[in-house]
């Protein structure tokens, strides 16, 4: 499914799921025209019944793994938050568009809610801020924050630079050593919880939970177990999907999961096929 496809199939289908429906055979209700003939036969279900479509309102809240794995360049390929950043925020551009409530939350040590539900989509600030918190201080200063074409459309040097201007070294540091998927998905359950309508929580990420500085960060080392993680999602009731960033990792915390081995062949194609298919008629 190519991005015109996926554009395509959302709007026709959350088009359709704005509007409720009739089911006929039904023994009350509205008489339904068509099927008065069954009277001449002796059968009496000819009325049919408003059934409200249960597709009408959406909620998708995109997770997105900050720690340096994911584009530090003193850590190694530097390019996965950017492909991230561009697939999440092309997905939320769409979504929306067709009324598809989307939020998107970066995490590593401190979880960022770089877009709410309800809130503007504000594309250039967004990357920037995904690429910068990943990229960290070290990349900012040294001047190779690594860039594609669509960061030379969106990142905004201004808001790195007053974001670093704030930030000790250290303390960035610190923050990128950690993964905190948890607090994450935490985070993303107790909104997701006041919304009406079906939700789906997907996480982009590329290593297992984790704190190198739990006494720097304050972290309940506790809740990087497993164990914890899984019983978290399962109580939560939302569906919650791992996307492996080139990691076979999310096999581990999250039941519902797909693995992306080289985000370079067709990453956002995989994603588009997945909510494709999530978002249905109803």
């Amino acid at each position: 499914m190519n991005d015109i496809v996926f554009k395509e199939r959302i709007k026709s289908v959350m088009t359709d799921n704005k509007f409720d429906r009739y089911i006929g055979g039904k023994r009350k209700g509205v008489v339904n025209g068509s099927d008065l003939w069954k009277v001449g036969v002796g059968q009496s279900n000819i009325f049919k019944q408003k059934q409200e479509r249960k597709g009408k309102h959406y909620n998708i809240a995109i997770l997105v793994d900050l720690s340096g794995s994911m584009g530090n360049p003193g850590w190694g390929r530097t390019d996965k938050i950017n492909l991230c950043s561009e697939t999440a925020l092309f997905l939320t551009e769409v979504l929306e568009k067709n009324s598809i409530n989307t939020s998107i939350i970066g995490f590593n040590a401190k979880i960022r809610k770089l877009k709410d539900f309800g809130e503007r989509l504000d594309k250039s600030r967004i990357h920037t801020m995904l690429v910068g918190y990943a990229n960290g201080y070290y990349s900012f200063n040294c001047g190779d924050i690594y860039r594609t074409d669509f960061d030379e459309d969106y990142i905004e040097d201004n808001i790195l630079e007053e974001y670093f201007e704030k930030k000790d070294k250290d303390e960035h540091e610190e923050d990128y050593c950690c993964n905190h998927d948890y607090e994450a998905l935490e985070t993303a359950y107790k909104k997701l919880d006041k919304m009406d309508g079906e939700s789906i929580v997907i996480v982009f990420s590329d290593g297992l939970p984790n704190c190198d500085s739990p006494e720097s960060c304050g972290y309940n080392q506790k809740l990087h177990e497993y164990k914890e993680i899984k019983n978290l999602i399962k109580s939560s009731g939302i569906e919650t999907i791992g996307i492996g960033v080139e990691s076979r990792s999310v096999e581990e915390i999250y039941e519902k999961h797909i693995v992306v081995e080289d985000l370079r062949e067709n990453f956002k194609g995989r994603l588009i096929k997945l909510l494709g298919n999530k978002i249905e008629r109803k």
